[in-house]
């Protein structure tokens, strides 16, 4: 089928539920470990980062939310002893945010065991092929440059 085959509100009641689909289950994985899926991109994201941590406004920027909303789940992380924060050595006002020494081996194993089990709900209608292409795609949709939309469409 090609895009011009189907309707823009056909394609967005695809790809919402697509996405709340790949929500939902990630969401049920992610349950025995008392996490949401906000809370894993984090814990991924610090993860990634290693011994130089992330700012927090960077986390925020990286997440595509706001620093409010990272504030409060990083609180979260904190009290459950996922993460840390320290003060950033050149700019007082900000914080450095790092997993935990204890948490870090935690991740490997967390995301060896989500992974297989996504990979295999999904490979019940998806070939690892035909995952990589949607994960290429939404990479290259989320690169597109954001605008307001109201200051760009003018109604007719």
């Amino acid at each position: 089928m090609k895009p011009s085959d189907t309707t823009t509100y056909q394609n967005t009641l695809t790809q919402a539920r697509a996405h709340r689909a790949l929500k939902t289950k990630l969401s049920y994985f992610l349950r025995p470990y008392n996490m949401t899926m906000m809370q894993w991109a984090i814990v991924g994201s610090l993860h990634e980062a290693g011994n130089k941590g992330t700012r927090v406004s960077d986390l925020a920027s990286q997440l595509d939310t706001s620093l409010a909303f990272v504030t409060t789940t990083l609180n979260v992380l904190e009290a459950k002893g996922i993460v840390r924060r320290a003060n950033h050595a050149q700019d007082n006002r900000a914080k450095i945010v790092y997993l935990t020494d204890e948490f870090v081996p935690k991740v490997g194993e967390i995301e060896k065991e989500i992974g297989t089990k996504l990979k295999e709900w999904l490979n019940q209608a998806v070939t690892d092929q035909e995952f990589a292409t949607y994960l290429g795609v939404m990479e290259k949709i989320a690169s597109i440059p954001q605008f307001n939309v109201n200051a760009n469409y003018r109604a007719s």
